[in-house]
């Protein structure tokens, strides 16, 4: 899926944890460094999660995610539907 179909296409948020082998709608950039793990259209993986998750437990922010704290409860990341 091209980053422009993934972004502008149908979008679901489903919670971090569920993720893993979805398609991303939307930019995750761990920070720092601030450099994009995953871009739109792009299949996310479990070590990519591991990785956003440690920098966020190290006190690190995340970038273009609608919700920078990847909560797992309520909370989530836009995936294609």
């Amino acid at each position: 899926m091209s980053p422009r179909e993934a972004f502008l296409g149908l979008q679901e948020v489903v919670a971090a944890r569920e993720t893993v082998g979805r398609i991303a709608a939307e930019s995750l950039a761990a920070y720092p460094p601030g450099i994009p793990n995953v871009l739109p259209g792009e299949r996310l993986t479990a070590e990519t999660l591991e990785y956003i998750q440690i920098a966020l437990e190290q006190g690190g922010s995340l970038r273009g995610a609608s919700d920078r704290r990847l909560q797992p409860c309520g909370g989530g990341a836009l995936t294609s539907a």
